[in-house]
């Protein structure tokens, strides 16, 4: 369109016959990264033992691994055991269940505590005779034993002896042992000697009256 004239608008519009020219905008979107947790992987808490059978008096160590955080230990029943450190001491007899604690996480050991007692700790028999030992207060088996098998052996905690003499009979459970002094004595040895003195006193008596006759 030649300069000076008004544009129709008709024509040409509103725009006068020029073009205009619109600017794009752009827009730029950010991505967002997420950061990845990086927190060591806590792995799962165990104990060393979960069932112990104890005799009072004793003690024994539980150690705990994996968990994370402040470890803390707890009896039940304080009675029966205690415990400091995970070290378990047994005070008597009945049950306890030991509780260990490590952040969240928690384990626990069932104690069972006896106390065994041997009916006899002395014995005198005779070589002829029938006597039983018995460990009171134990439910588990108990490992007999004798110092000399010859004299006297054991089973089952009846006593077979054979021959006069003295022996230690021992019970052992649980690592703790009992112990039993045992004498026999034969009597039929005895017998047999009043038999060969009987016999010399009557082989005297017959050599005197035979001597006395011989005399006479």
């Amino acid at each position: 369109m030649a300069r000076g004239l008004t544009p129709c608008k008709k024509c040409f519009g509103s725009s006068g016959g020029y073009s205009q020219t619109r600017k794009s905008s752009t827009t730029t979107t950010k991505k967002t990264t997420k950061k990845k947790n990086t927190r060591p992987k806590i792995s799962p808490l165990s104990i060393s033992s979960t069932k112990i059978v104890l005799v009072k008096g004793q003690s024994r160590k539980l150690t705990v691994k994996g968990g994370a955080g402040i470890v803390s230990w707890g009896s039940s029943n304080t009675a029966v055991a205690g415990v400091s450190a995970g070290k378990v001491v047994a005070k008597g007899k009945g049950k306890a269940t030991i509780t260990v604690k490590k952040g969240t996480q928690k384990k626990s050991c069932q104690v069972t505590v006896e106390t065994p007692e041997l009916n006899k700790t002395a014995v005198e028999m005779d070589v002829e005779d029938t006597v039983s030992l018995d460990l009171k207060g134990c439910s588990h088996d108990v490992e007999w034993t004798s110092s000399d098998d010859d004299i006297c052996e054991v089973e089952d905690g009846i006593l077979i002896p054979y021959s006069s003499g003295t022996v230690t009979v021992k019970a052992k459970v649980h690592g703790m042992v009992w112990k039993c002094k045992v004498v026999i004595t034969d009597s039929t040895e005895d017998d047999w000697n009043d038999d060969l003195d009987d016999d010399s006193e009557n082989a005297d008596d017959g050599y005197m009256d035979d001597e006395v006759d011989a005399v006479a």
